[in-house]
């Protein structure tokens, strides 16, 4: 009777615990998605820890999934859209589970998840990669009278802003921080004679010129010259009496040349004189490269015949060349004036080639006889072709 009442006892405590026994309550869900959920529940009634197991609502005993040693709040993962699942958790050490707790996880929704983005969809569960968002930029730019930005042309200096929608909700930004800068310009009137030297350059003529160079800010500095060219010196040979005389001149460059001779066979020879200005009229007087050296009567003339000549009077000439380099045909004339400035020839001599005496005979009584020593060429040209005449051009001695 004793076992009996003992036996009792302990299969009414057992039974007792079990349909007593204290498990987690306040089961809940959050945060619920296509592929997970938030578990909390309170265990403060737990002396250890929690165990959790779940399931697909209906798919029996084998499908539950074993979680031990959990703590509230717990995240599931891995989870099928669009399904209900069941859970349930009880304190270790005690016997039993809690009461069955059913969620059902979302559809799945594509879209941009991210809040921070311009097209955040608060109702999408998986991010598709297609979140936008908004752009900025900034540019520094200094320029010089105005700037052309994204079509608008700006004159003064500041802060722009421009913005291009990407989506909706979402712009591109852009600032541009501008810095304008004024370009200058000048003029310069000027009057002057002949020519005028500017900024490296002579001008000669008038007329408006320009010159461009960066100024303190860098911008194109413009200097305008109206320029006015006053012909007032001309340059040249003042003097009148001048073969290069200028009537237009003004002022004497010391350019004057005159005229002379340029025969330098000729006493009058005149180097500086240049061959515009050449003037050979005034070479009169040969150089004495062949000269008379004595001239002498060998035979007296003792017979006078009106009219006829002594054959018998003799004249000796010693003849003195002092440059025998010079190839000129020298002749020997002798002759008498018949009256003043006229010279008629009675006598010439073969060309005289070198130093040393000639012998003329045949004179006529009672004349003064005049000896002459000419350039062949030069003295008949000058005389119209005679040996007579009243040039003395081409003599070399008398």
């Amino acid at each position: 009777m004793k076992k009996i009442l003992l036996f009792t006892s302990i299969l009414f405590l057992t039974i007792t615990t079990s349909l007593f026994a204290q498990h987690p309550t306040g089961l809940a869900s959050t945060n619920v998605t296509s592929s997970s959920v938030d578990l909390s529940w309170d265990d403060s009634m737990c002396p250890l820890t929690v165990n959790l197991k779940y399931r697909i609502t209906g798919s029996g005993g084998p499908g539950w999934v074993n979680l031990t040693s959990v703590s509230s709040p717990h995240t599931l993962s891995g989870l099928l859209p669009s399904t209900s699942y069941q859970v349930l958790v009880k304190c270790v050490g005690n016997s039993g589970w809690s009461n069955i707790f059913t969620f059902t996880t979302l559809a799945v929704v594509n879209g941009c998840t991210d809040i921070s983005a311009c097209n955040f969809d608060a109702s999408a569960n998986v991010d598709d990669g297609s979140c936008t968002y908004s752009t900025s930029s900034t540019s520094n730019v200094t320029a010089c009278d105005d700037y052309t930005w994204n079509g608008q042309t700006y004159i003064t200096s500041g802060i722009y802003t421009y913005t291009i929608p990407i989506s909706v909700n979402c712009d591109s930004t852009a600032t541009l921080n501008l810095t304008i800068n004024i370009s200058t310009s000048s003029s310069t009137i000027v009057t002057t004679c002949d020519a005028y030297f500017w900024n490296g350059t002579n001008y000669t003529s008038s007329g408006t010129y320009t010159y461009v160079t960066p100024n303190s800010a860098n911008c194109d500095s413009t200097v305008i010259l109206d320029l006015t060219i006053n012909i007032c010196n001309v340059f040249g040979c003042t003097d009148v009496l001048a073969c290069n005389y200028n009537v237009a001149a003004t002022v004497d460059d010391g350019s004057c040349s005159y005229y002379g001779c340029t025969d330098s066979l000729y006493v009058e020879y005149d180097a500086s004189v240049s061959v515009t200005c050449s003037d050979n009229s005034a070479c009169i007087n040969l150089l004495s490269i062949v000269s008379i050296n004595t001239a002498f009567i060998s035979k007296p003339i003792l017979c006078y015949i009106a009219g006829l000549t002594d054959p018998d009077a003799e004249m000796v000439i010693n003849i003195n060349q002092t440059d025998t380099t010079i190839p000129t045909a020298y002749k020997l004339i002798v002759g008498y004036f018949p009256f003043a400035g006229y010279f008629t020839s009675h006598l010439i001599a073969d060309e005289v080639a070198n130093s040393g005496n000639v012998n003329l005979s045949g004179f006529k009584p009672n004349i003064d006889y005049c000896i002459r020593i000419v350039d062949s060429a030069v003295y008949y040209t000058a005389n119209g072709g005679s040996s007579s005449g009243i040039s003395t051009t081409g003599i070399y001695d008398e």
